[in-house]
């Protein structure tokens, strides 16, 4: 059984990056979640293409180019719809998108699984978080959502860092640790606290 490999010492360098990435984009993302409306549109479409370039990559890397335009569209078909209030259409068109894309992915002898799952991972969140800043006090929820995920990932990363200890998923994340795993339920608790006293 071969042993494990030690987690990463602790890289200021990649904090710093982190750090200057959060100053430039978090105003941007408060200020599209403030306003919603096109700004809130925008901020989901990018991100969903972003993930898309990253999926389809990731999943089918000798066809990326065409698998990432596959999952944009049908993602973004999803979005747009629920933008427009229409939730339950918005479901449909990325469940025909997930059944398209898997078509488009045995097609050129992919995983079409990965592709099918790949526009629900991309699109699901979008839809819901569209649906929750369209709630009353959809502004509160949808800081609360981004609060703890922020909190969460910081938290998660700092203390992971710092204490390491025991890996907990090597297979899959190799330098994610069970320290930095309460570490982040623990900046997510606190996140929430903080916001629900304010």
């Amino acid at each position: 059984m071969t042993s494990l490999r030690p987690a990463r010492r602790f890289d200021w360098r990649n904090l710093g990056l982190r750090a200057v990435s959060a100053l430039v984009l978090i105003p941007l993302v408060v200020a599209a979640v403030w306003f919603g409306d096109l700004a809130f549109l925008l901020l989901i479409a990018v991100a969903a293409a972003l993930i898309a370039i990253e999926w389809g990559f990731m999943s089918a890397p000798a066809v990326g180019v065409r698998m990432t335009i596959a999952l944009t569209i049908a993602a973004l078909a999803g979005v747009f719809s629920a933008y427009l209030g229409h939730y339950y259409i918005g479901w449909m068109l990325c469940a025909v998108g997930a059944l398209l894309c898997g078509v488009l992915a045995r097609v050129l002898a992919q995983r079409p699984e990965d592709a099918a799952f790949g526009v629900m991972y991309i699109a699901g969140p979008c839809i819901c978080i569209l649906w929750l800043r369209d709630l009353p006090h959809g502004l509160t929820w949808c800081i609360l959502v981004l609060l703890v995920t922020w909190a969460t990932d910081i938290f998660a990363y700092a203390v992971g860092s710092v204490v390491k200890g025991p890996k907990l998923w090597p297979r899959f994340s190799p330098n994610k640790t069970w320290s930095g795993f309460v570490g982040g339920l623990s900046g997510a608790v606190i996140a929430a606290v903080v916001l629900a006293a304010i």
